[in-house]
């Protein structure tokens, strides 16, 4: 017999699995294995991975996993075992998988240049970049790194819901119309969002870290025109800044 646990967040995309045998019901437990079927649900990829005893000697087994997963999205997952080491069949432990949410918070360092690409001019911004926002502008570098976090490459786009989302100064509205939620408590992956700023457009980022109060994100065209910037803020010096919580595309 076996005890399954769910999984347990080590951090936004690090996961641990655990399996303990219970002491009735079980033989030749020292020749089984453990394995956790992954599942990705969206690219419908699914790969293996072998657990590991952590328990010590003539003692019931105790088997771990700890996982980071490569791609933002759902995953389900189940448990299977192999009763010896003669068969290659593997018995489902979880009538019915599980699921969990795995976030892959993208780097804060300066890619713009290396990803980000001049398309044509407009009329009102001068060049546009591939997600139809204006090269160089806060809403451009926010568009690479949500995309970088979704696993996309122009999802996120300026057309995402067909009118233009626009300037800054509209995202809050823009996206809770669309179900997305709004709020002044800052997570790992959000737009933080100012209605002001960018000589009345206002003016987003996007955040990579929150630990202690201390908000970590990154901008382009805030304090260096058409440039990058990594900024710190504390919670209390939050003034009027919001959270728009982009981490699952919806």
């Amino acid at each position: 017999m076996y005890r399954t646990r769910g999984c347990q967040k080590l951090s936004d995309n690090r996961f641990k699995f655990v399996v303990e045998l219970l002491p009735y019901g079980t033989s030749n437990f020292s020749q089984q294995e453990l394995y956790v079927k992954f599942y990705h649900n969206s690219t419908g990829t699914q790969f293996y991975q072998k657990m590991r005893n952590v328990s010590p000697p003539h003692q019931l087994p105790k088997f771990e996993l700890e996982q980071s997963f490569l791609k933002t999205g759902d995953y389900s997952y189940r448990y299977l075992v192999r009763e010896n080491a003669f068969t290659n069949d593997l018995r489902q432990l979880t009538a019915k998988g599980s699921t969990f949410f795995s976030l892959t918070i993208p780097s804060g360092l300066d890619d713009y240049h290396a990803k980000a690409r001049k398309i044509y001019a407009g009329a009102a911004y001068g060049y546009m970049d591939q997600w139809n926002f204006g090269y160089e502008e806060c809403v451009s570098w926010v568009a690479l790194k949500v995309n970088q976090m979704w696993g996309t490459n122009t999802e996120f786009n300026n057309r995402m819901f067909g009118a233009p989302i626009g300037n800054a100064k509209y995202w809050k509205k823009r996206f809770q119309e669309k179900g997305y939620s709004v709020n002044r408590y800052p997570r790992a992956g959000d737009i933080i969002w100012w209605s002001r700023g960018g000589y009345g457009a206002g003016h987003v980022g996007f955040v990579h870290e929150v630990t202690n109060g201390t908000i970590r994100y990154t901008e382009y065209n805030g304090s260096i025109p058409h440039g990058y910037s990594y900024r710190e803020l504390s919670t209390s010096q939050l003034g009027d800044a919001e959270f728009i919580h982009i981490q699952r595309k919806l």
